[in-house]
């Protein structure tokens, strides 16, 4: 098969589990109610189905490099199915809960390989040019997702967005099954010792670890935002489930837009310029977004601008260190993928987690959690824009 089509067989199957988060957070309200239970309570399907995700997430890489890349993905996309078809069917929170769990257990098996598969075939810009088009693409139907999943809630009721996500999820498991090639060269024997000796390289090296931190914060910063607003939006501010999906939609297309034309600000700027321009805009975002809702603490409108500028920014910068982050170590790139994806999610649970603790119903109480982690996503940043004008000096 001719490699350029693997990106496109990657995004096809990418898409159940790109879309399961957005599409059912619309529903947040209705389910609180219909299970008769508190709002951090229903966050907590969100931040299970993340801790599912970022434990298995640690396994699905070096099982990669052992067994190859495809027969994982269809193990993974086989749990994710039918976890999500439980979701939909279930009638017991508990039950609900634990099928949150695996149903992310299994959707990072394609999120964990895809990665991988890309540096397999690919290197240098690019591979941050597919890692880019598939980060916006993805990104893309997840900005459809809350639309999708309003409308859906709103006539069918919560429970359609799991049964939709369970149709899609046998998709993405035939795709994965009948189109996917297997990649890898050279498989690694599977071996524990070597498992966590590789684990330790990674976990060891500086430089992995600070890129990996960029996207793992600024990510974290981003669900503390979407666990805390349909609550806020739609219970506090009384906003229609029309008016609350264009608002989701537009910061997930300020994300997707230009994480898809990354290679562009890469041919336009360089990497290092290219890197200032995101750090910059986020900065600016995250003072006016504390800013506005001192000034305007009822008001939506402006939260999403700023969070939208803040996408904006962050998608500049996240094809760009994702790509250097699997250039570290090339022997070790599903596993390297693994660790960086298992650390995002961690990092993204935790936002979750500590969103819905400190969620009082007040604007400014949810952008200080907003605004905190996204600081320290930046200050990473900014040690990661050294080493690149380093390296850059040096290729001079």
């Amino acid at each position: 098969m001719n490699t350029k089509y693997v990106p496109t067989i990657l995004l096809l199957a990418l898409i159940a589990s790109s879309i399961e988060t957005d599409l059912s957070v619309p529903g947040f309200p209705l389910m609180a109610t219909d299970f008769a239970t508190s709002e951090a309570t229903i966050q907590a399907t969100l931040s299970l189905n993340l801790l599912g995700f970022c434990i298995s997430s640690l396994f699905f890489g070096p099982l990669a490099d052992s067994f190859g890349r495809k027969k994982i993905m269809t193990i993974g996309s086989l749990i994710f199915g039918l976890c999500s078809v439980g979701c939909a069917v279930t009638s017991e929170l508990n039950t609900l809960l634990v099928y949150r769990f695996f149903q992310g257990l299994g959707a990072s098996s394609t999120w964990t390989i895809a990665y991988a598969v890309i540096a397999d075939l690919f290197e240098g810009k690019t591979a941050a040019k597919y890692i880019g088009h598939n980060i916006a693409l993805t990104t893309a139907v997840m900005a459809i997702a809350p639309a999708l999943g309003s409308l859906m809630c709103n006539m069918l009721g919560w429970r359609s967005t799991y049964s939709f996500v369970a149709i899609l999820s046998l998709a993405s498991l035939l795709i994965i099954v009948f189109a996917l090639p297997e990649t890898i060269k050279e498989k690694r024997p599977f071996k524990t010792k070597m498992i966590l000796k590789d684990y330790c390289t990674l976990l060891s090296s500086y430089d992995f670890m600070l890129h990996t931190l960029v996207p793992s914060l600024t990510s974290a910063a981003y669900m503390a935002f979407v666990s805390a607003v349909p609550f806020l939006y739609i219970d506090k501010l009384n906003m229609s489930f029309a008016t609350f999906a264009i608002h989701q939609s537009l910061v997930i297309a300020s994300f997707s837009i230009v994480s898809y034309k990354v290679d562009w600000f890469l041919d336009k700027f360089g990497e290092v310029l290219a890197q200032k321009v995101g750090q910059t805009t986020c900065i600016s975002s995250l003072v006016l977004m504390l800013l506005f809702s001192i000034l305007y603490p009822t008001n939506a409108i402006l939260l999403s601008l700023c969070m939208t500028l803040y996408g904006f920014g962050v998608g500049i910068t996240f094809g760009v260190v994702v790509a250097k982050t699997l250039e570290f170590f090339p022997q070790l790139k599903a596993t390297a993928s693994s660790l960086m994806m298992g650390t995002r999610v961690s990092f993204c649970s935790l936002g979750v987690w500590v969103g819905g603790q400190f969620y009082t119903g007040a604007l400014l109480d949810s952008v200080l959690v907003i605004v905190s982690l996204a600081s320290l996503g930046i200050i990473a940043n900014s040690f990661t824009l050294k080493y690149s004008q380093q390296r850059a000096a040096l290729e001079s």
